[in-house]
Parts: C-alpha cells; sequence; structure tokens
C-alpha cells in the first residue's frame, strides 16, 4: 500500500476514534448503563424535591439505567451524566386567548421542594435546567456554582427569593446563564464577570421588588457575551451604563425591557459594533424621558428594534429611516401622535411592523405596497381613516394584519376583494373588529384556506354567512359578535372540524339547531353564541362530540327541562344559560359538574327548590349569579374563595345568621353581595367583621327590622350600601360614617334614609 495512502487512513481512524470517544458519534446508547454512583446521587436529589404530578416516577431504585430516566442525559460513550432537563413546560395562550383552567392545571406539575446537595456529586454535569417551577421561599444554592462543569444553567421563573450567590462567578466555563425572574430582590454580584466564557446571559425579575445593580463592572470581563438580558432590573444607579454595555465587542442581543435606566451623561453616539438586536421597551427613564434616545440611529446594523410601552410621544422619530437594515420595528403602546410619514415606506427589510396602540392619524397610504417583505403587520387601535390601499393586496408574504379600532368606514367586502389575489393563500390571522365596517361578506371569503383567525367583531356587517364559509378549514379562531349577521349560521359553519373558538354574540341570527349541526365541531372548545334568537333541539341522551372550557347560550331556548347535555362537559370554567326558559330544579350531578368553574351565570330563568337543601357542600364558584329564579328556603353557605354573589330576585326566606355568621377558617373574600328583592327577614346580624372585603352590598326590598349592626362599620372596602324597602329602624351606627360612604358617596345615604331614622 503506498505509505502516503496507508498515513492518509491512519489518521482518518484516529480522527474517528476521537469523535467517538468525545462525542459518541455511531455508538449504540441502548447498551450504556449510568454510574452507580451518579444514580445514588439522583435519587438523593429526587427525595428532597417535591413532584405532585410523579414526573419522575421512572426514577427508582427498580428502574437501574438512569440513563433512561426522565430528564436525564448521558454521555454515549463514558455514561456519565451530562444533562438534566427538569424544566416545567407550559401551554402559551393561543392567539391571546387564555384558558385559565389549563394553566392552574398545569401549574399542578411544577417542582417543588428543596435542592439537595447531590448534585455537586455529578461531575461531568454540564447543562442544568431548573426553569419554570416552584422553589418558593428559599434562596438559590449556592453549592451549585460549585459544579464548575456546567456550561449551561437556567433557573429562570422557578420562585428563588434573596440574592444571586456572589459564587456564580466561580462557574467560569459557562457559556449560557438565565435567571430571568429567578430572584425577588437583590444586587447582582460583580463576581458574575468571571464568567469569561459567557454568551448567553438573562438575570430578568418580574417580582414587585427588581434586581437592583450598583454598577455594571463585572460586564467587562465577559469578552465572548453575546446576549444580555437585564430584563426589570434597577439600572438608576448604574450611570455608565450604556459605555459599560457598548464595550462587549461580541454582543449580538440586549435586552432591557421593564429597567430603570438613568439616562444621565448619555452619548450621541455609541460603538455596539455587533449589535443586531435591542429590546428596550416599556423602559422607566428617572428623568421622565419620553423621546427616543439618539445613539440609537447610530446602530446601523439593527435587525430588530423595540421600544413599545415607552411613553413615546409627537411623531415617529425621523432618525429610525438611518436603520435600513431593520426587520423587526415594534413603536407600540406609545403616544406617537404624527401621520405614518413617507420614509417609512422605504424600510424594505421590515418584516414586522408594529405601530398598534397609538394616536396616529392620517390615511395609509397606497405605499404600503413597497413594504413587500412584510410578514405581521399592525396598525391597530389608532385614529387612522379611510380605505385599505388596494396595495395592501401585493404583500403576498402577510401572514397577519392587525386592523382592528380604527376609522376604515369602508365595505368589509372591499378588503377582502383586495387581499383575496396574492394575501389570501398565506393569510393566518385577520382582525378587523371595531374598525366601522358594513356590507356583508361575500362568496370571496372561501379563498382564504389557510387562515386561522378571523375576527370582525364590533361593526356593521349584515346578512348571512355565504356558503364559502365553510371551505375555511383551517379556521381555529372566528369571532363575528356584535353585528347584524342574519341566518342559522350552523347550516356553513358545521363543517369547520378544527374550529376551536365561535364567538357569534349579539348578531340577529336565528334558527333550530340540531346534533347533526354540531357533530363535527370536535375540536371545540370555547363557544359564545349569546343575544341571539337560537333553539337547541337535541334528544335527552346527546353527548357533544366537544369539550368545553367556556360556554354562552344566553337567550337561546333550552327548556322545558334542565340540558343534561351538560353533565358532559368536565372541563367548563366558564358558563352562562340565562334566560333560557329553564323550569326546573337544578339537578344534584350540576354541581359536580361546575365544580371547578370560576364563573357561572343561570340568571332569569324559572329555577325552582331550595339550593340548600340539594347542595353538599358550599357554593365555590368565584362569580355565581343565580338572580331573577324562583329559588327558596335558606341562603346557601359559601366557601371563602366566593367573589361575587347575585341570588336577587328570588323567594329566600328567613334569617341571614345562618349564611353571614358561619365561621371560617379565614376570611371570606366576597366582594360583591346582592340579596335584595327576598323575603329574608329578622334583624341583620353583626357578623359583618367576617366579611372584611365587600365592597358592594345590596339587601333592599327584604323584611329586614332592628337597627344596622355596629360591625358594618368594620367594612373598610365599602363603596355601596344599599337597604331601602326593609322595616330597619333605629340610629345610623356613627363608626358606619368613618369608613367614608357618608362623605363620598350621597347616593348610598340617600337609599338608607328611606327606612333608619338617625338620632
Amino acid at each position: 500500500m503506498d505509505r502516503s495512502i496507508f498515513t492518509v487512513l491512519f489518521l482518518y481512524f484516529c480522527c474517528l476514534t476521537l469523535l467517538t470517544f468525545h462525542f459518541g458519534i455511531c455508538i449504540d446508547s441502548s447498551e450504556i448503563l449510568c454510574i452507580p454512583s451518579e444514580r445514588d446521587a439522583l435519587l438523593r436529589f429526587k427525595h428532597h424535591l417535591k413532584d405532585p404530578s410523579n414526573r419522575l416516577s421512572s426514577w427508582n431504585a427498580s428502574n437501574p439505567n438512569c440513563c433512561h430516566w426522565e430528564g436525564v442525559v448521558c454521555n454515549n460513550v463514558t455514561a456519565h451524566i451530562l444533562q438534566l432537563h427538569l424544566n416545567t413546560s407550559w401551554n402559551p395562550p393561543v392567539d391571546g386567548f387564555y384558558f385559565e383552567k389549563y394553566i392552574v392545571a398545569d401549574d399542578r406539575s411544577l417542582f417543588g421542594g428543596e435542592i439537595n446537595h447531590s448534585l455537586v456529586d455529578l461531575k461531568h454535569l454540564s447543562y442544568l435546567d431548573l426553569s419554570r417551577n416552584d422553589f418558593g421561599g428559599m434562596q438559590i444554592p449556592s453549592f451549585l456554582c460549585a459544579i464548575t462543569t456546567l456550561t449551561y444553567l437556567n433557573l429562570s421563573d422557578a420562585g428563588f427569593i434573596g440574592n444571586i450567590p456572589h459564587e456564580i462567578g466561580n462557574l467560569s466555563n459557562l457559556l449560557y446563564l438565565d435567571l430571568s425572574y429567578a430572584a425577588a430582590y437583590g444586587e447582582i454580584p460583580y463576581q458574575i464577570g468571571n464568567l469569561t466564557n459567557l454568551l448567553y446571559l438573562d438575570l430578568r425579575s418580574h417580582y414587585s421588588e427588581p434586581l437592583f445593580v450598583e454598577n455594571l463592572d463585572w460586564l467587562s470581563g465577559l469578552s465572548y457575551l453575546q446576549y444580555l438580558d437585564l430584563s426589570s432590573a434597577d439600572l438608576s444607579k448604574s450611570f455608565d451604563w450604556l459605555q459599560t454595555m457598548q464595550a462587549l465587542p461580541s454582543l449580538k442581543e440586549l435586552r432591557l425591557p421593564g429597567c430603570t435606566l438613568n439616562h444621565h451623561n448619555q452619548p450621541s453616539t455609541v460603538n455596539f459594533s455587533s449589535l443586531i438586536t435591542l429590546d428596550l421597551s416599556d423602559t422607566n427613564y428617572t428623568d421622565g424621558i419620553s423621546l427616543v434616545p439618539k445613539w440609537i440611529f447610530g446602530l446601523r446594523k439593527l435587525v430588530s428594534l423595540q421600544l413599545r410601552e415607552n411613553n413615546i410621544q409627537g411623531p415617529i422619530p425621523d432618525g429610525i429611516q438611518n436603520l435600513t437594515l431593520v426587520q423587526n420595528l415594534d413603536l407600540s403602546y406609545n403616544s406617537l401622535s404624527s401621520s405614518i410619514p413617507d420614509w417609512l415606506y422605504g424600510l424594505h427589510h421590515l418584516k414586522f411592523l408594529n405601530l398598534g396602540s397609538n394616536d396616529l392619524s392620517g390615511t395609509i397610504f397606497d405605499d404600503l405596497g413597497n413594504l413587500t417583505s412584510l410578514v405581521v403587520l399592525d396598525f391597530s387601535v389608532n385614529q387612522l381613516e379611510g380605505k385599505i390601499p388596494s396595495s395592501l393586496g401585493s404583500l403576498c408574504n402577510l401572514r397577519e394584519i392587525h386592523f382592528s379600532y380604527l376609522k376604515l368606514n369602508q365595505q368589509v367586502h372591499e378588503i377582502l376583494d383586495i387581499l383575496a389575489p396574492c394575501v389570501s393563500h398565506g393569510l393566518a390571522r385577520l382582525y378587523l373588529s371595531d374598525s366601522q365596517l358594513s356590507g356583508n361578506l361575500t362568496d370571496q371569503v372561501g379563498v382564504f384556506q389557510n387562515i386561522f383567525t378571523m375576527v370582525f367583531s364590533s361593526n356593521s356587517i349584515h346578512g348571512a354567512l355565504p356558503a364559502s364559509f365553510g371551505k375555511l378549514s383551517s379556521l381555529r379562531h372566528l369571532h363575528l359578535s356584535k353585528n347584524k349577521f342574519d341566518g342559522n349560521p350552523f347550516e356553513v359553519l358545521k363543517s369547520l372540524s378544527k374550529l376551536s373558538y365561535l364567538n357569534i354574540d349579539d348578531n340577529l341570527f336565528q334558527g333550530v339547531v340540531k346534533e347533526d349541526d354540531l357533530a363535527n365541531l370536535t375540536s371545540l372548545k370555547r363557544f359564545s353564541a349569546s343575544g341571539n334568537n337560537f333553539t337547541l333541539k337535541v334528544g335527552p341522551s346527546w353527548h357533544p362530540t366537544f369539550q368545553l372550557s367556556a360556554l354562552g347560550m344566553n337567550s337561546w331556548q333550552l327548556g322545558p327541562t334542565f340540558p343534561s347535555w351538560i353533565q358532559s362537559q368536565k372541563d367548563l370554567y366558564f358558563l352562562e344559560i340565562s334566560d333560557t326558559g329553564i323550569p326546573n330544579s337544578i339537578p344534584t350531578w350540576f354541581w359536580e359538574t361546575i365544580s371547578n368553574a370560576s364563573y357561572v351565570n343561570l340568571s332569569h330563568n324559572h329555577i325552582h327548590g331550595e339550593l340548600a337543601n340539594i347542595l353538599k357542600y358550599p357554593i365555590s364558584i368565584d362569580t355565581f349569579d343565580l338572580s331573577s329564579n324562583n329559588l327558596h328556603g335558606k341562603l346557601p353557605h359559601l366557601y371563602v374563595n366566593v367573589s361575587w354573589l347575585d341570588l336577587s330576585r328570588n323567594s329566600f326566606s328567613g334569617s341571614m345568621t345562618d349564611f353571614l355568621c358561619r365561621k371560617q377558617d379565614q376570611p371570606m373574600k366576597l366582594q360583591f353581595l346582592n340579596l335584595a328583592a327576598n323575603n329574608l327577614s329578622g334583624e341583620i346580624p353583626d357578623c359583618w367583621m367576617l366579611w372584611p372585603n365587600l365592597v358592594d352590598v345590596n339587601l333592599q326590598s327584604n323584611h329586614f327590622v332592628g337597627n344596622l349592626p355596629q360591625s358594618m362599620g368594620s367594612l373598610a372596602e365599602l363603596d355601596s350600601l344599599n337597604i331601602r324597602n326593609n322595616m330597619l329602624s333605629g340610629i345610623f351606627p356613627p363608626i358606619l360614617e368613618s369608613t367614608g360612604i357618608w362623605t363620598l358617596h350621597r347616593t348610598i345615604c340617600l337609599e338608607i334614609y328611606q327606612n333608619v331614622s338617625t338620632a
């Protein structure tokens, strides 16, 4: 064999061996068994954790290969533990619509408890992620800083309190450090400057006491730092924060949203040679400045500039036109009051343009068509008026259009006609609510076959939904509330199997809705169709194909029996079936079905029965409205968490004593209590000190006698008290005057005078 060939092959196999040893290439990891001492260290660590959802069930002695445990990554050759992924993921809101029940359910899977010192025994650990957990009440353990092999450490949003340990500066191999939302207060230690290999640093805090930074001298040692996030930190005492940060030669992303900054002695130009992303959203300058700092206009390499919520006043700053490479420009939630300048339409690289929630006026020029790279366009919540220019239809890359709360005064089908030829194929979200639109929807709507969200609420759009609506097979969110639509929408909506959020409240829709009309809506999670004229005709054994978290059917005809199909909806947290013609009593299964709900409205029906007798447990629903029914008997008991209760216009009778004076382990949280127009009698009990959060109390039109109790004077939050049309007498309690009702709420006093004689 030729010697040179032999040499090449020899070097090749040497390199392959080294790669295999260091990176585990082509090794079957299924045969790797973890190191027993490291397995024991993990078991000790687990022993001190709180794991309410048993996520670490695989971490047990009967499963000896810890390399296969949940969240554990081992080296494929040496079997040493390299990574621990113990973060808690969460489902963010879809299109801005939070489903509170699911967020709460996810929080039940958070790790808590203590972080055991045994982690230090993992001598090869390079990656540790404990983010988004609940270690509330404990400080960041300083012994973590003894794991000097760490290159990745993420303790963000984990509920730690206290100062960041200075020893973190010992982790000289760190490439990624994320302590965002991790500490409630404390100064950033100068020892962080010892992390000379750091590429990413995030020290944000969302607690009421932000991180306080006396100076940023420690930054000077981070010559490789590429990403710096100090969100919400108080930098007001660091007068040279800008000069210090611009000295970081490798810095590409600087994020300071929510920070308190000192504008004193800032230069007009800076030398951020590598900076491509700058986020100064929601910053608080100590001198109250409301202008964009001039040094920003010299950052010619910027690709992303975010200045939302900065109270920037006046016209859109001309200096921004110097940032010719900018792709993401966010000036939303300021006080900009000019028209849109011509030069803005010349920033040809713009992909994301957000000017929403300002006071911009004038029209949208046809030059908008020059921004051919636009993906997201937001002009919402401004004083812009006129018509949408036809050039909008040439922006074929658009995925989101936000034109809500404008003064368009335009036919809705004209806008859809503009978008149809080019934009419709890729458009995912279209927001046109409350923009003075009129006319009707035509079959042109059917070309938007990839649309995900369509919002037309609060306009004057009329007519029936076109048949082509049934072609919108990708549609997830549809909002048509507060318009003048008519006809039966379910004739065209019934084929939309991916629809998860449907809101058609307050229109002129009407008709009979049958089982088949709803059978294909299997993805539906939130359904709101109140304020129309529908009749639901389903069989007594009907079980919907969907599972709803929110249901609104006010003004439907659901009777004559209580709708038994609601029993199948196990995830309800919002239920509104007011004025639906229900004459029955509330079945016992109903209380279990809504046991996790936070809002229930059954008002203006003909529901009867003795509520206190059919309830096994006190009412626990946060907001509960049973007004205008035929309920009678004693008042029901409440759990401490209830904040809003309306039982008015029923026939509840007897004394309030059992309801009001029943002691709990903690003060009641109720703020709104309406018991008006019942048959309650006797003296008003003297137990109001148990209800310190009450703001609005209505006891009018009952049969109460005697004095107002002295304990009403303990209601320091009380704003409204209505006790007229009773048979009260005696002296107005002097202590009640000290709450402020007497001097600040004259109308309330007039209500009281109708049946209280004062000394």
